[in-house]
């Protein structure tokens, strides 16, 4: 009896144990739901202000070029925001289909490269590609996420330096893998932030140069993206100044 008493008493300890793990995901699934409405709510707030004032005075009849461009850089604000959130819940309910092949990662570089140029441009910032020393192997990826990936780091090192920087592409063997490195020319990342901002709604000490907005979503979607790839992505210390973000992704068998 006191055997069964003592097996009735270890089951239910582990029961206790199950249903205090499911509440304390709970709590922290619901704590994130909260954080991503607040900044949902509050980066939202500023382009639909600025939208507002922008309706106003063009009733007024006081429009021009330049309230135009004002105009589209407030919905483009708002559709990156949106984009993001959608693309954070798809990989955290896992409906984000991933079709894996042999990807020229050298050539996909040199496309975001071209793509960003004139982002870079209008900082007087340069994208400077270093080719690779020996013909790589391609890599083993998903395109499209890779592009998302590629497209989000180099976006962030224009966005995170100042003006007139010279931002460096680098790709290298590493092993059986590649390594893509992102050299920016920006104030660095704290040790003590290196890991948390891959975190979801989080943003560094750093701060866009340029007036840009920032999601706090675009480094925890690229972490995700990596990982479903079987790579990694980390944050080094550039020698001087900067950071380096290094991207790893295996090479197709």
């Amino acid at each position: 009896r006191n055997r069964r008493l003592a097996r009735e008493l270890a089951a239910r300890s582990v029961l206790l144990r199950e249903v205090e793990k499911a509440h304390r995901q709970l709590e922290e699934l619901h704590q994130d739901k909260g954080e991503m409405m607040h900044m949902a709510a509050h980066d939202l707030r500023s382009p639909l202000t600025a939208l507002a004032l922008g309706i106003e005075h063009l009733r007024l009849g006081n429009g021009g070029a330049d309230l135009d461009e004002r105009l589209k850089s407030s919905v483009r604000q708002m559709g990156r925001l949106i984009d993001d959130l959608l693309e954070v819940h798809t990989l955290e309910e896992g409906k984000r289909e991933f079709n894996f092949a042999a990807v020229d990662v050298a050539a996909l570089v040199r496309e975001v490269i071209a793509d960003l140029q004139s982002t870079a441009a209008r900082k007087g910032s340069a994208l400077n590609w270093v080719p690779p020393a020996e013909a790589l192997a391609s890599g083993f990826a998903d395109e499209t996420a890779l592009r998302q990936v590629v497209d989000n780091l180099l976006s962030n090192a224009i966005k995170f330096s100042p003006a007139g920087a010279r931002i460096t592409v680098r790709l290298v063997r590493w092993d059986e893998f590649l390594r893509l490195e992102i050299r920016d020319e920006g104030p660095g990342v704290p040790t003590s932030e290196k890991e948390r901002i891959f975190g979801k709604y989080t943003r560094g000490s750093a701060r866009p140069t340029g007036g840009e907005k920032s999601t706090g979503l675009g480094l925890a979607i690229v972490r995700q993206l990596t990982t479903a790839m079987n790579g990694r992505v980390w944050c080094e210390d550039a020698p001087g100044k900067g950071a380096i973000f290094v991207v790893t992704l295996p090479t197709a068998k």
